[in-house]
C-alpha cells in the first residue's frame, strides 16, 4: 500500500488538507499525483505540474479520483490511481 507524504510543498503550495501520493521530476518541472484542489492558488484536480525555480503552472490538467501513479515515457505522462472513468484525465506535457 502507498503511504502518502508530506514533503515542503505540500504545506507551502498546495491547499490545506492535501494528500500527495507520487512525485515526478522532469527538466525542472515537478509533477504531483494525490488528492487535492488548489495548488499555488490555482485550481487544480488531483495532479499537477509546478516548477519551483518560476512558480508556473506548465499545464492544466484534472482528474475524476485521486492519482497515485505518474510515468513519464517521452512526451506522455501516464497516471494511474482511482479515477471513475477512462480518459478523463486532462491536460498536456509542455516543454
Amino acid at each position: 500500500m502507498t503511504r502518502p507524504f508530506s514533503p515542503p510543498i505540500v504545506t507551502t503550495v498546495l491547499n490545506s488538507g492535501a494528500i500527495v501520493y507520487d512525485l515526478l521530476v522532469d527538466n525542472g518541472t515537478l509533477y504531483l499525483g494525490g488528492t487535492f484542489n488548489t495548488v499555488g492558488g490555482q485550481a487544480r484536480s488531483n495532479i499537477a505540474a509546478w516548477r519551483p525555480a518560476t512558480g508556473t503552472q506548465p499545464f492544466l490538467a484534472s482528474s475524476n479520483g485521486q492519482v497515485r501513479a505518474l510515468h513519464l515515457q517521452g512526451s506522455l505522462l501516464y497516471v494511474g490511481g482511482t479515477v471513475a472513468t477512462r480518459g478523463v484525465v486532462t491536460g498536456v506535457k509542455s516543454n
